[in-house]
């Protein structure tokens, strides 16, 4: 079976840019208790917010969840033809046997491991395995983000829709703003950010809707979205 064709990921591993900080193959950490031979990549967190989420790459069954003292919280999904691995997981993830679609949230981030044993900053460890055999799962993450941004006009009208449609109650007044961003909405509130009277302040994603849903009034529903 040609491994090429039989695996293909739609999504990355994370809510986040593609940074890996520890490529695949023959490696010196100098962190003991780590391999010598990286088994797959890591990933490192989107700094810019608290968490950050692991997703399912490709429709898939959770084959194995579980606890390693080097490993951490382990979660191991059965694709099509290949499976796909994610540890250091900040909490347990999915039990086994659920099923999960593309881009679902199937864990956080983490460090976890027994720290006697290994001690390691936040970041995901991924593995692309194909026929129980670790490979590099790098390129096949780099052809998804090269398809992330080839996105029709259409596609791109949907998702500005989507957003206002999402924070529609928040951008009315009708609700707060998550906790994670309350301090910079009071801040913003009251230096003037949040109506757009400040274009070189520095915005938090809330903000910069709610300045596309006064864009979105200003110049008719129909050539905004539509």
């Amino acid at each position: 079976m040609n491994i090429e064709s039989s695996i293909k990921f739609h999504s990355l591993p994370v809510d986040a840019p593609l940074r890996i900080t520890s490529p695949f193959g023959q490696r010196d950490t100098g962190i003991p208790g780590a391999t010598t031979y990286h088994s797959g990549i890591d990933l490192g967190r989107d700094i810019y917010k608290p968490e950050t989420r692991i997703l399912a790459v490709a429709p898939g069954t959770v084959a194995e969840s579980y606890w390693n003292d080097y490993r951490g919280w382990v979660s191991v999904i059965q694709h099509r033809d290949y499976r796909t691995l994610s540890q250091h997981m900040k909490y347990k993830g999915l039990s086994a046997g659920t099923k999960v679609e593309t881009g679902q949230v199937i864990g956080i981030m983490g460090n976890s491991s027994d720290p006697d044993k290994l001690k390691v900053a936040v970041h995901l460890h991924f593995e692309l395995q194909f026929g129980g055999v670790p490979i590099d799962p790098e390129p096949y993450l780099k052809n998804v983000q090269e398809e992330e941004y080839d996105l029709t006009e259409t596609e791109v009208r949907a998702i500005v829709r989507d957003e206002l449609e999402r924070l529609e109650i928040f951008t009315n007044g009708g609700s707060r703003p998550s906790d994670w961003a309350a301090g910079f909405w009071k801040w913003g509130t009251e230096n003037g950010i949040t109506d757009g009277s400040n274009p070189r302040g520095l915005c938090t994603r809330e903000q910069t809707v709610t300045m596309l849903k006064k864009l979105y009034d200003l110049i008719g529903s129909e050539s905004a979205v539509e």
